[in-house]
């Protein structure tokens, strides 16, 4: 019929037919809806009381001799303890919240896994307290315990990869420096200083921006520096994001623990508010990892 002819039902179908020529072929979206989808159902999180802030009563004090009565937010501890095929392998001390990506992360991490797909399923109980992982790789641990290098004193490692030939650090995983935009860095530092919610309320959390492809695409914040990173680096390898393509961005200060993580996740470009130690310079350099420390909205410097 010609369009004058046409009922409205018949020009609703024809208007939703016609073709978009910025949108994905139907494949690419179907397969990538197919990934995500199939990633995701490897994680069953049953978790879904997030307290992640606490109230207090407090009394402020001031120069002159006043003082007035304050009711405070302060910041919620909680404890998780992950389990590797049964056996536990760490607790960790955390801000409750996204932790199926700590999980994740710090696996990685710690090279537990080489990446996602390591992982056959993940299990987190209805308070979160007791993350069970499964692995498709069977993996020798040996016992032990040891206190993470973090500001949370209470994490502990139980158990280590007996047998660490195809997790051995690799200095070349990063290969050369990537260089980045001046216009996307200074992008993620005005996002951290918009956002970080649960700091503004409590001045007790770090946070951590993750970008892919010049877009931030996750931001998270723990009462750890380590744990807000594990989360970043978790986040891109469940949704399947290619590391050499992403940034991420911490408010804490870079040692060299800090450095390997990054190394580890094979993610090129480490941005901080903070500082560098010397040690974690020199890795940085070895390793090909692009640093910028000291990023604040007017101004960045380049490190490595």
């Amino acid at each position: 019929r010609s369009a004058r002819m046409r009922t409205d039902s018949e020009r609703k179908f024809v208007c939703l037919r016609r073709p978009n020529p910025a949108r994905k072929p139907r494949g690419a979206r179907l397969e990538r809806n197919n990934f995500e989808r199939n990633n995701m159902n490897r994680i069953n999180n049953l978790y879904v009381h997030k307290n992640t802030v606490a109230h207090a009563v407090s009394t402020a004090y001031t120069p002159d001799g006043g003082c007035v009565e304050n009711d405070s937010e302060i910041i919620h501890e909680h404890i998780i303890r992950l389990y590797i095929n049964d056996d536990l392998y760490a607790k960790t001390t955390c801000t409750a919240d996204d932790l199926a990506e700590l999980v994740v992360g710090k696996l990685i991490c710690e090279r537990m896994i080489k990446g996602y797909g390591d992982i056959s399923r993940i299990d987190i109980n209805e308070d979160g307290s007791r993350a069970q992982v499964y692995l498709d790789k069977s993996i020798v641990l040996d016992s032990g315990i040891m206190v993470e290098p973090t500001c949370c004193t209470s994490n502990k490692v139980y158990l280590k990869p007996a047998v660490t030939d195809y997790l051995r650090f690799d200095e070349e995983v990063i290969k050369k420096s990537h260089k980045v935009e001046p216009g996307t860095v200074f992008k993620i530092i005005n996002a951290f200083s918009l956002g970080s919610n649960i700091h503004k309320s409590t001045k007790g959390t770090h946070s951590a921006y993750l970008a892919y492809k010049g877009e931030i695409v996750f931001d998270c914040e723990d009462i750890g520096r380590h744990n807000a990173m594990d989360k970043v680096i978790g986040y891109s390898a469940i949704h399947g994001m290619d590391p050499s393509d992403c940034i991420i961005f911490t408010s804490g200060r870079v040692p060299v623990d800090m450095v390997q993580k990054v190394i580890f996740a094979r993610v090129p470009i480490l941005i901080s508010k903070a500082v560098v130690t010397d040690e974690a310079l020199k890795l940085a350099k070895e390793c090909g990892l692009t640093l910028i420390c000291k990023a604040w909205p007017d101004k960045y410097e380049v490190f490595a």
